[in-house]
């Protein structure tokens, strides 16, 4: 990966991360020229360009970036050291939807409804059912770590998140447009 692909995917984060669809990231910008970029956000974006990228900002890094080059560089170097793809090391590729489905369903079984596999069907509708509203901060949470996406706000529909299978069929979508 070079640091223009580099550049590309960050853009991509920040667009998902900020809302800000026609966002264009460019080498010379700095926070204060990136709409929605402030203190609050910071945190957000930067967990969020771990997660895409696998990898892990130390607190003093950050505090030293000038500008989005600087940024690019940073990733590029922490890419070189050790992450192979720009994905967590656990993360295999997982592109295929009934693994992703398992997985989805594992987590969902272990963390909300332990001890009554029988009541999550496919089509078991899951919000304000059997996951409640922190519940929900749970599984977004977990979807964006363990499969590195972003879940925007405009994403957290029934039709994305109502089910095991829609959240699959969601994630393999997002998977399959970041490849």
């Amino acid at each position: 990966m070079d640091r223009s692909d580099i550049l590309r995917q960050l853009t991509d984060v920040f667009r998902e991360a900020l809302g800000a669809e026609t966002l264009i990231l460019t080498a010379d910008m700095k926070a204060a020229d990136v709409p929605g970029w402030n203190s609050q956000n910071e945190a957000i974006l930067m967990v969020a360009i771990e997660v895409r990228f696998g990898i892990k900002f130390k607190t003093g890094e950050i505090v030293q970036l000038g500008n989005i080059e600087e940024l690019v560089e940073l990733i590029d170097e922490k890419l070189k050291k050790g992450a192979s793809n720009g994905r967590p090391a656990d993360f295999a590729g997982a592109i295929d939807c009934r693994e992703n489905e398992a997985e989805i369903r594992t987590f969902i079984l272990e963390n909300f409804i332990s001890g009554r596999a029988e009541e999550l069907g496919d089509d078991e509708p899951l919000l304000d059912n059997l996951i409640e509203s922190v519940g929900v901060l749970e599984l977004i949470s977990y979807l964006e770590e363990r499969f590195a996406i972003v879940v925007t706000d405009k994403d957290m529909t029934t039709e994305n998140l109502g089910s095991v299978k829609n959240i699959a069929a969601y994630v393999t979508r997002k998977l399959q447009r970041a490849s």
